[in-house]
């Protein structure tokens, strides 16, 4: 599809895509991931009819595993094929999101830009309890439409959930655990015809 974004070598996006770099912890190569979503999704965006923010959540870890991240993966891939079978549903932006706590935790959460009509938030909790055992979903309109274009709203939610890992990247502990469980993932695409 037009401008996936995948995995590369040692837990980069696709290689040569976004500069020489690459490094997933790179604030230059996170950058480019917001400049080349902007300009492969930019103009999709603003024609969606009825864009949502939707967050989703796990329960925080003490320690990030692949194990950890890969269930995470498959329970938002079911999430996603059930959000597919809502009518209206045309689809979505993705980013995987890890932050590590002030109490020493791990919080991976997954920030979505949906185009979807209404869905009851029961619904969506229904459905992400269901494939991940966790309820925390927020979701809410995202102030642009087709309707009523924001190009600045519209640009500044990809320029959010598109944002820099937020830990220490001095705590080499901290490094080497994140890079280890998401080693070669893919932690944004598109689903649905965007």
């Amino acid at each position: 599809g037009r401008g996936r974004m995948e995995a590369g070598p040692r837990g980069t996006v696709r290689p040569g895509r976004f500069g020489a770099c690459n490094f997933r912890l790179c604030d230059d190569t996170r950058r480019r991931v917001r400049a080349v979503v902007w300009a492969s999704y930019g103009r999709v965006l603003q024609e969606m009819e009825a864009p949502k923010h939707l967050i989703v959540t796990v329960t925080n870890a003490t320690r990030m595993s692949r194990m950890y991240m890969q269930s995470l993966k498959d329970a938002f891939g079911k999430f996603r094929r059930f959000l597919k079978t809502k009518k209206g549903c045309v689809g979505g932006l993705y980013s995987y999101e890890v932050k590590f706590t002030t109490a020493g935790q791990w919080h991976p959460h997954i920030h979505v830009i949906l185009d979807m009509p209404y869905v009851p938030v029961e619904v969506l909790k229904a459905a992400w309890q269901f494939e991940s055992n966790c309820t925390d979903i927020f979701i809410k309109p995202a102030w642009w439409s087709r309707a009523q274009p924001n190009l600045r709203t519209a640009k500044g939610l990809v320029e959010y959930i598109f944002k820099d890992f937020q830990f220490d990247y001095g705590d080499w502990r901290l490094v080497k655990e994140f890079l280890t469980a998401t080693y070669d993932m893919n932690l944004y695409g598109s689903f649905g015809t965007i």
